[in-house]
């Protein structure tokens, strides 16, 4: 059998290589995002070269300078400065990055020894009931006050019986009295007892009736057909109050050998064990709530929708649409130097690249935004997982291949989590404790006071795994 914690684990691995493999994601595209800007600014140096080149022309034929120039300078300053203050945001969002990665790793490393000193707790609780068991089990006083009590309560038992079959017969033999018109008349009106009052007349006709239907022979079959089971309802009561003082000796001395061997203390450290498993994983869950708000921030810087990188590139557009570079863009191609045209070429190379980036950037968008939603997926995963308790103390599946075997199938998206759950129910099993739970007044069907260990809940709150249903 495998642990219950084994395929967290798995999980728990999936969740770090899937926030590698986002994180790598994102880096590649920011720098995709980066070199299109970086582009859009090589593109105005361009220009600019273009411009330095036509003043230098128009200064040596005689005529006006160009306005291109002081244009560009302009954008060039407007967009670095909005990169510079990008920047900034950038560092403080990577820091408040690690910050939440360092904070989730101490987090996670709290939540493991949590979950360990709950395992240790609760196996410390198992051990002691199962030494007070056995001490009690060698005691002759508790021996025979159980006996009495498992006797109490079978007698209680078969008195209840009994009294049930009576109250069904009564109903099934009187309906044949309650159906006699004469008879429930007379009955009503308690003819043959000393209640019986009627005038002289009505006394006379009431005496011709009971003749005609037997009244009298019928009044004491159906007297006693409703007396008898009262009588043995009343005798079952007292048989279950006998049963109950009984139970209750029982388990006073169960509760009085639990506190006598400090069960009640190491139940209460086994409580905030738990409480403090719980406490641990709303606070990761809190963390993965804050960590999917910083790289949802990080997603959008690297994919260039923040409002700074959207100003640079506004910016940069608006200076590149000028009809003024477009005229010089003609002019340039028209002229016969050299330096012109390598300047042309060189905005034709930085234009192919852009188109091309363009698309990478585009596939990497989408990219990321899967990778994230694969994230939300496992996290949603886990957060389930330890809901459903298969984590806790004594928990684990029989069959760990399988488990391991469908669990991959569902990280790989081949498989739908209905069908994880369903194995996992199939496959759970509880770890036999070395304590009995039906030990004692455990064993009535009333609730167990054995089988602390192994049995708290992810609240501290002790559930009724081991309980008994029913009767003894």
């Amino acid at each position: 059998m495998t642990s219950g914690t084994d395929p967290l684990t798995s999980i728990e691995r999936e969740l770090a290589q899937e926030r590698r493999a986002a994180d790598a994601l994102a880096k590649r595209l920011s720098a995709g995002s980066d070199r299109l800007l970086a582009i859009g600014k090589e593109q105005v140096d361009a220009y600019r070269e273009l411009a330095r080149l036509r003043v230098q022309a128009l200064a040596a034929a005689g005529e006006g300078a160009l306005a291109v120039p002081d244009a560009l300078d302009d954008a060039d300053r407007r967009v670095s400065d909005l990169l510079r203050s990008r920047q900034r945001t950038a560092d403080a969002l990577l820091a408040d990055i690690r910050a939440a990665d360092a904070g989730r790793a101490e987090r996670e490393a709290a939540r493991e020894a949590c979950a360990q000193r709950l395992a240790a707790a609760a196996a410390t609780v198992d051990a002691a009931e199962a030494r007070t068991q056995a001490r009690l089990e060698a005691d002759d006083g508790y021996e025979q006050a159980l006996a009495d009590a498992h006797e109490a309560d079978r007698i209680a038992m078969h008195a209840d019986d009994k009294a049930t079959v009576s109250e069904r017969e009564l109903d099934d033999k009187g309906r044949a009295f309650r159906g006699d018109p004469l008879f429930m008349y007379l009955w009503r009106r308690r003819f043959g007892t000393p209640e019986y009052r009627a005038a002289p007349p009505f006394r006379w006709l009431d005496g011709k009736v009971a003749s005609l239907c037997r009244f009298m022979t019928a009044r004491e079959d159906y007297a006693r057909l409703l007396e008898i089971p009262g009588r043995l309802r009343e005798h079952a009561t007292a048989c279950r109050r006998r049963a109950d003082e009984a139970f209750g000796r029982v388990h006073a001395l169960d509760q009085s050998a639990r506190v006598a061997d400090g069960i009640p203390a190491l139940e209460a450290a086994e409580a905030e064990a738990a409480t403090a498993l719980h406490e641990a994983d709303s606070r990761l869950e809190a963390d993965a709530a804050t960590a999917r708000d910083l790289l949802e921030r990080q997603r959008q810087m690297a994919a260039g929708e923040d409002d700074a990188y959207r100003q640079a590139v506004d910016v940069l557009a608006a200076a590149l649409r000028a009809d003024a570079l477009q005229e010089l863009h003609q002019q340039a191609l028209a002229t016969p130097f050299p330096e012109d045209d390598a300047v042309i070429a060189r905005l034709e190379t930085l234009e192919r690249e852009r188109r091309q980036l363009g698309s990478a950037v585009d596939e990497l968008q989408a990219a990321v935004r899967q990778r994230q939603e694969r994230l939300r997926d496992l996290e949603s995963l886990r957060a389930e997982f330890k809901r459903r308790q298969y984590d806790q103390p004594g928990q684990g599946f029989e069959d760990g291949m399988l488990v391991a075997t469908v669990l991959a199938n569902v990280l790989g998206g081949m498989l739908g989590r209905d069908a994880l759950w369903r194995i996992l129910d199939q496959q759970r099993r509880s770890r036999p404790p070395q304590s009995n739970p039906t030990f004692g007044s455990g064993g009535f069907g009333r609730g167990s006071p054995w089988g602390g260990g192994f049995r708290t809940g992810g609240t501290g709150q002790r559930g009724g795994r081991f309980r008994t249903g029913g009767k003894f």
